[in-house]
């Protein structure tokens, strides 16, 4: 279970960290309800920024790839990784962008039907003939 009961806490001013309650058993007691989070392992491969999660989420939010792979590398430094076993240089984070856009743009087109009416809006101006 990832939730703890509650048990009377610190003042609202006090860090979480310097109350701690014990169980009846020895073991230290939260005293909120928030869900303990323990992290995880993380693992990066060599093509993370491959991934079309990653380029989709860099395209919707607008990030270049100079600032992905930047982001990137400061992400495996900061989970104990070695940078220079994964690909991060900016022009590697471009060239899979248009790789990974190319390949996502195809599926969409050839998963794409047409409908069968359709509603043409032209802003309307008025056309002798169309």
């Amino acid at each position: 279970n990832d939730t703890e009961d509650c048990d009377e806490g610190p003042d609202d001013d006090q860090t979480d960290a310097s109350y701690v309650a014990e169980r009846e058993d020895g073991t230290p007691k939260r005293s909120h309800k928030r869900v303990v989070k323990t992290g995880t392992a993380a693992f990066w491969p060599h093509d993370v920024l491959r991934s079309p999660e990653v380029v989709e989420t860099a395209l919707r939010n607008k990030i270049t790839p100079t600032q992905l792979a930047s982001v990137a590398h400061s992400l495996v430094k900061a989970t104990s990784g070695d940078p220079k076993k994964v690909n991060l240089h900016y022009k590697t984070a471009y060239n899979y962008k248009i790789e990974t856009t190319i390949t996502i743009a195809k599926q969409i087109k050839e998963s794409w039907e047409p409908p069968a009416i359709g509603i043409v809006h032209w802003d309307g101006k008025l056309m002798d003939t169309l």
